[in-house]
């Protein structure tokens, strides 16, 4: 994520959804089991909240290389 958002505050893409096209590709999907499933929900939980945290941010750094 902090690679995707500094190759964005580079000037290198032109968004946030261009960066992440080029440099994130899903090769395989792995899904919590056994003892860890709770406590790994309960933190992607926390994890899925931060991004409308910061959706401001990135609008601004968007608007930094218009």
């Amino acid at each position: 994520g902090a690679s995707i958002v500094a190759a964005l505050g580079a000037g290198w893409y032109k968004s946030l959804e261009e960066a992440a096209q080029n440099l994130c590709k899903i090769k395989e999907m792995i899904y919590p089991t056994g003892e860890h499933t709770e406590w790994l929900k309960k933190r992607y939980s926390i994890y899925k909240e931060l991004y409308p945290a910061v959706k401001l941010q990135y609008e601004r750094l968007k608007e930094l290389n218009s």
